[in-house]
């Protein structure tokens, strides 16, 4: 099940579609969520980055996240030092974060500046991620429906290139 303020879920929204670039932080099993995302936004003309997963790696991302920026965090099972590094850059920085986290309870709420719960089911079984993903694709509809006049234009010069080239590369 997904559960989330209405405000945080808006604000969410309204933070993707008003940053100058939003950065995606999805290590493991969230990976494919992130690339969902990062897909999806890019087809609405929202400039995304795929952060480096961790380690030092990482610092060479932060490194060139802005004030108005957005970073998207995925964190499932337990937090990672990566996502605290980012939440407390982001203290220092400015930059708002959206938390999308299957933990009910976490140091990390209270310094997201939006915390987005997808539950993956107990930790001793199997873990879906059904939910995150209407999650995800609940934020790609609703940016969409939110910048409609852009992605509908975004759209259709996708349609036309995709007629333009069809004997090219088809369908």
């Amino acid at each position: 099940s997904v559960r989330c303020s209405r405000e945080d879920f808006q604000a969410a929204v309204s933070s993707i579609t008003a940053a100058d670039v939003v950065h995606i932080y999805a290590p493991g099993p969230s990976a494919g969520l992130g690339s969902l995302l990062d897909f999806r936004l890019y087809r609405f003309g929202i400039a995304v980055r795929l952060l480096n997963k961790s380690g030092h790696e990482l610092f060479e991302s932060l490194l060139n996240i802005k004030q108005q920026d957005l970073v998207i965090i995925f964190a499932f099972i337990r937090m990672l030092p990566e996502a605290e590094v980012i939440v407390q850059q982001a203290a220092k920085i400015g930059f708002k974060t959206v938390l999308i986290t299957d933990l009910l309870v976490s140091d990390l709420h209270a310094m997201a500046d939006m915390v987005l719960f997808a539950d993956r089911g107990p930790l001793w079984e199997f873990h879906s991620m059904v939910a995150p993903t209407l999650l995800v694709e609940s934020l790609i509809v609703s940016v969409g429906m939110n910048e409609q006049a852009q992605s509908v234009e975004k759209l259709e010069q996708l349609n036309a290139l995709r007629k333009r080239f069809a004997a090219i590369i088809p369908r």
